[in-house]
């Protein structure tokens, strides 16, 4: 069954997850090897959490491209998560709540990336919204030529293993 868009943001169905899933990577994912109990890198092969639980660090994959030959860096970590926590107009992402505690978004360098609370969420609650299957990387390029919806392309530049033709 074709999904209805290929905006795996905007979709709350496991058809778009199913279909789409092995064209995108994670932050981080959940292992399936032991039924999705243990969260592993994707994307971001290490993190920190402060111990006053309001900062999240991410250190990224070096060497990682899209599929249009654009290199994966923090840019586009942030501008995917911004998409998801601040929707623009036009843009409803079933997810948002799940980041309502994110005060800021910060790419300190070019492969790590920082998200500040404004008051600690449990670890496991934070961890699982950032490692749900629906939340792919997607280019910050992609994302901005495309005025942050990508519910008509049907080519979606992505870093997994597989891609469209």
């Amino acid at each position: 069954m074709r999904p209805p868009h290929f905006d795996l943001h905007q979709s709350g169905t496991i058809n778009s997850l199913g279909a789409q899933g092995c064209m995108f990577d994670n932050l981080i994912r959940r292992d399936p090897r032991d039924s999705g109990k243990t969260i592993v890198p994707d994307l971001a092969h290490s993190w920190e959490i402060a111990k006053d639980g309001r900062t999240y660090t991410f250190h990224l994959r070096q060497g990682v491209q899209f599929h249009d030959g654009t290199e994966f860096t923090a840019a586009d970590v942030k501008a995917t998560f911004d998409r998801i926590r601040k929707p623009p107009s036009g843009v409803s992402i079933p997810r948002t709540p799940l980041f309502k505690a994110v005060s800021e978004i910060n790419a300190r360098d070019k492969y790590t990336i920082e998200f500040k609370l404004a008051a600690p969420r449990s670890v496991n609650f934070m961890m699982s919204s950032f490692a749900s299957g629906w939340n792919t990387i997607f280019s910050k390029k992609t994302l901005e030529e495309n005025n942050y919806d990508l519910r008509k392309l049907l080519n979606i530049p992505g870093t997994g293993p597989f891609k469209t033709k």
